[in-house]
């Protein structure tokens, strides 16, 4: 979100400071630039591993591997170099490195496998245009492109979006916690029971993906520490306080066991929805745009149906909404493609 929020005055000085809320400040930091050079190097050690053991040890080299590293719509040249300044930390060299931005690497993926729909296979031929929504954990990024031959595609607008990604559901249910049980209470769950306050996050993380309109009510198992941290913090057993809340009959314990309303769970998909609904709305009503009939959705997020039949009511019947195989790997196995295949995609800013 540093590339997104700050994009102009990304350097190789830029820093970042942890994420952990701190009472007295005291952040640690690390430069942007390492941070990114730290995660390359382990997933690429990662991958040697594999590569350089056993039977198939003389096989293989490091100079035998092209990397692909994929940046998202809003990573402008600022962003490019510092991705690649962050490889070269990692020792990828730059002539064995290609970067590729994530909807144009989610949209060869769409474009070469087999797609369904409700009808059967969809095919995109050539002189055909189509909206890629990348509806990842942070943003959403939409796009549109159109098939100028075989091995052609064309970026025809400029890639927009906004923070309207999967994440911002994870977001009100912290914030629903925090009313809930109080931010010292989740504070100390933190900073001295992470293993539970992780498997806590899991668990609605579990329950936000697999969450439909026909479901009534949601089940989040809530580790017992969380119980025993919210009774000697505040003095009070959460189950005997809830009626004195906000979530008086929305919400119920449960043993281990906390019960959500249909309503005020649907609630936490509110501000995405109305985000991404808005701005394909936007889109779809361009003159230029009256002849696509085909969006792809990609991104782990692409697996909510409460986020899909949004966008497929306000779309309408006279645009197909597909989900390829896969929707949350788009992007990885089309960067594999754009690998092999470096000038496939062109850029021509013409809506």
């Amino acid at each position: 979100m540093k590339l997104y929020k700050e994009k102009d005055e990304l350097t190789n000085y830029t820093w970042l400071n942890e994420s952990i809320d701190r009472k007295d400040g005291k952040y640690k930091k690390m430069k942007a630039v390492d941070l990114y050079a730290a995660v390359i190097a382990y997933f690429k050690g990662l991958i040697m591993s594999k590569l350089l053991t056993g039977s198939r040890k003389n096989v293989f080299s490091n100079d035998d591997i092209h990397w692909v590293l994929t940046i998202p719509f809003f990573g402008d040249q600022n962003a490019r170099q510092l991705t690649r300044d962050a490889a070269a930390k990692a020792n990828i060299p730059n002539d064995h490195l290609t970067l590729a931005l994530e909807h144009e690497a989610a949209s060869l993926y769409c474009k070469r496998q087999q797609t369904y729909d409700t009808t059967g296979s969809v095919k995109i031929p050539k002189g055909d245009k189509y909206v890629i929504c990348d509806q990842g954990g942070r943003t959403t990024d939409i796009t549109v492109h159109e098939v100028k031959g075989t091995d052609s595609v064309t970026t025809i607008n400029k890639a927009f979006g906004g923070n309207f990604g999967g994440n911002t559901v994870n977001r009100e249910i912290y914030d629903f916690l925090v009313r809930l049980l109080g931010g010292d209470v989740i504070n100390a769950v933190k900073d001295h029971h992470p293993v539970e306050y992780y498997e806590l996050m899991a668990n609605f993380e579990c329950a936000k993906v697999n969450f439909t309109e026909g479901t009534m009510q949601v089940t989040v198992r809530i580790p017992f520490v969380w119980l025993q941290k919210y009774e000697k913090i505040t003095g009070e057993i959460l189950n005997e306080v809830i009626h004195q809340t906000t979530f008086n009959n929305k919400i119920k314990i449960v043993s281990d066991k906390l019960r959500i309303d249909h309503t005020l769970f649907r609630s936490f998909f509110d501000y995405s929805i109305v985000n991404v609904t808005k701005e394909l709305d936007r889109l779809f009503r361009k003159k230029e745009l009256t002849d696509v009939q085909k969006l792809f959705s990609v991104g782990g997020f692409s697996h909510s149906s409460i986020l899909m039949n949004a966008i497929k009511e306000t779309l309408g019947p006279e645009i197909d909404v597909i989900i390829p195989r896969d929707p949350g790997l788009a992007v990885l196995k089309g960067a594999v493609m754009c690998g092999f295949e470096q000038e496939i995609i062109t850029t021509c800013f013409s809506l």
